[in-house]
């Protein structure tokens, strides 16, 4: 929509469209983590987190939570059935 991103307000993050204002202020972000959007591409952001990711801020535990989460979202997207090779790397590692 182009409106500033709220700190009090909650976004739903839609890949290839990025954060979409929820109707809600002062709720709760959800954190969907690694089943983020259901199928739907969408993970729940606090508008807090956003701004704090804008400003490289990761000081907030939400705000590592909920980007970590975003990322992984992101990854899984656009990776498809491909594995990430530090994934693999890491499970070959535990196997030692």
């Amino acid at each position: 929509s182009g409106e500033p991103i709220r700190a009090d307000c909650d976004y739903q993050y839609h890949i290839e469209r990025g954060p979409v204002r929820c109707t809600r202020v002062n709720a709760p972000a959800v954190n969907y983590g690694d089943n983020a959007g259901d199928g739907e591409n969408r993970l729940e952001l606090a508008g807090q987190t956003l701004l704090d990711m804008a400003r490289d801020d990761y000081s907030s535990a939400l705000t590592q939570q909920q980007s970590k989460a975003l990322m992984r979202t992101l990854i899984n997207h656009y990776l498809g059935d491909q594995t990430l090779n530090t994934r693999q790397l890491l499970k070959e590692l535990q196997q030692l």
